[in-house]
């Protein structure tokens, strides 16, 4: 009997699987960029002093480059005090973690107050740290379930004003997730940030929370280029629908509620009408966004027409649910995850293995994802 051991939270938790019951396994295994590699990028991006770097996305791809970056700055000829950090409030912690004793100034990235312009009637606004000529703008590319792939014009959208995001919230096509693909969301996006075309930046393609590859020059572009290579990384292709697939988000990604979802959406690819889904994600950071928070606690409705941080992946559960069986193991309250969200809720993965199976079979074979925010499927037969 094959035993499998998938991420949880700083540990792993084991599956037993018999064989027949064993269609595939699924495990990222990305190039990664070693710290040479990854100095000579740094090498061609322009990084001077004066710049200062902001920081759209802080996932562990991003904090590695920040590090590499800031012990390079001798060979640069920059004074770390001629280096300024921003970043968004939320991280303001583990990004003054990376720069400590180095004399790099870190920074909030201020409010959206300056009005760039109109797109389709909606006011935009952005942080005045986007338009500093020496700006450069540090995103990371992964999948995504409302634009496709974040990175680029996705994370810039989300530093300006509410009114932006839920724009671009409000043109998704449907209430399905839609990781790996153009959306009008996307469309929506690459449309606003054009105002910033030709503002340097870097982008990170993050596979597995290592760094893949490094893009850089100007905004949109460097996205197009970011994308393409990170679709060859992380699409899998499977020879028949699955019936189940047991996952897990990976290291780093099942700290929190949303960050978990999120990257469950991207097996939906391989997934039959009424599969199976059993999560492993430990949550110890809790839900992670303010609209499960607000949700769970009575003061928003799905249906709201305003955007709240997190709103697309309840959404996304409440109609993901309607078609599917998802099952989830987990540090969280199980009423909130049962009552509030419709999920069902395990102890241990095989007790949900075991009622996967009673449901659909004795013999079904499942998929296993050992990483599934980096893992989009897709089926051959779909």
């Amino acid at each position: 009997m094959p035993e499998l051991w998938l991420p949880y939270g700083e540990v792993e938790v084991s599956l037993d699987v018999r064989a027949e019951n064993l269609a595939e396994v699924i495990t990222s295994q990305p190039p990664k960029l070693d710290d040479a590699s990854l100095k000579e990028k740094l090498r061609q991006a322009p990084l001077k002093p004066g710049t200062s770097l902001v920081l759209a996305d802080c996932q562990q791809a991003t904090l590695q480059f920040l590090g590499i970056a800031i012990s390079m700055l001798p060979e640069l000829g920059i004074a770390p005090e001629f280096l300024l950090v921003q970043c968004p409030e939320q991280h303001l912690y583990k990004v003054k973690k990376v720069c400590e004793n180095s004399g790099v100034k870190v920074t909030q990235i201020g409010r959206p107050d300056q009005r760039i312009g109109e797109v389709d009637n909606v006011e935009v606004m952005a942080p005045t740290a986007l338009s500093n000529s020496q700006t450069l703008i540090i995103t990371e590319t992964r999948l995504n379930p409302l634009f496709g792939f974040s990175g680029g014009p996705a994370s810039l959208l989300r530093l300006m004003n509410d009114e932006v995001m839920s724009e671009a919230f409000s043109r998704r096509s449907d209430d399905n997730p839609h990781p790996g693909k153009n959306t009008p969301s996307s469309d929506f996006s690459d449309t606003v940030s054009h105002a910033f075309e030709t503002v340097p930046s870097i982008e990170i393609v993050s596979i597995a929370g290592q760094t893949a590859d490094i893009f850089s020059g100007g905004l949109i572009e460097t996205h197009r280029q970011a994308v393409k290579g990170a679709a060859e990384f992380v699409t899998h292709e499977v020879t028949q629908p699955a019936k189940i697939v047991v996952l897990s988000p990976g290291r780093g990604f099942d700290s929190t509620l949303s960050s978990s979802l999120s990257s469950t959406w991207n097996v939906l690819g391989a997934l039959r009408e009424k599969g199976w889904l059993i999560i492993a994600a430990e949550c110890s950071e809790g839900l992670g966004s303010e609209a499960a928070e607000l949700f769970l606690t009575g003061r928003i409705r799905i249906e709201t027409k305003k955007y709240v941080r997190g709103l697309e992946d309840l959404v996304f559960l409440r109609n993901i649910t309607a078609g599917h069986s998802i099952v989830i193991v987990s540090a969280l309250p199980h009423y909130f995850l049962a009552t509030k969200l419709g999920l069902q809720v395990a102890r241990r993965l095989e007790e949900a293995f075991g009622t996967a199976l009673d449901s659909l079979g004795s013999r079904t074979k499942a998929h296993v994802i050992t990483s599934s925010s980096d893992a989009l499927l897709k089926s051959k037969e779909s």
